[in-house]
């Protein structure tokens, strides 16, 4: 959470994700945690704060009820979500998109996806 990067002061989340889960390495292993899981973590780190929460984690904001709104209900806090996949590349740039059928390691930009929002209690969505 650096103001150079993000001047919003967003509490940023960088993991594998898909729509009930994210992955993080814990003593050299990979683990999928539930949004549980992941609001311990997030409140055993001292620069959380309370902050809204923007995932940087590929279809976290994917369905209504999965891993961001079920995050933002348990932190109460705003948290922001991809609703495909992110691709991102090395100049800071990005796309939330899907992936190409010919060339899946490419994004299909016909198939854009969107950060969305949500809102704990699922309000203002």
């Amino acid at each position: 959470n650096r103001k150079d990067v993000d001047t919003n002061g967003f509490y940023d989340v960088i993991a594998h994700g898909t729509s009930g889960t994210i992955e993080i390495q814990h003593n050299g292993k990979t683990l999928k945690i539930n949004h549980r899981t992941a609001a311990k973590l997030f409140k055993s780190d001292p620069a959380f704060k309370g902050k809204s929460i923007r995932l940087l984690a590929c279809s976290t904001g994917a369905s209504p009820k999965g891993f961001a709104q079920s995050l933002a209900n348990k932190l109460n806090v705003v948290v922001e979500a991809p609703t495909k996949l992110v691709w991102a590349w090395p100049d800071g740039s990005y796309k939330v998109a899907g992936r190409r059928h010919d060339r899946p390691d490419l994004p299909d930009l016909n198939n854009k996806g969107k950060f969305v929002k949500f809102y704990p209690g699922g309000k203002k969505r």
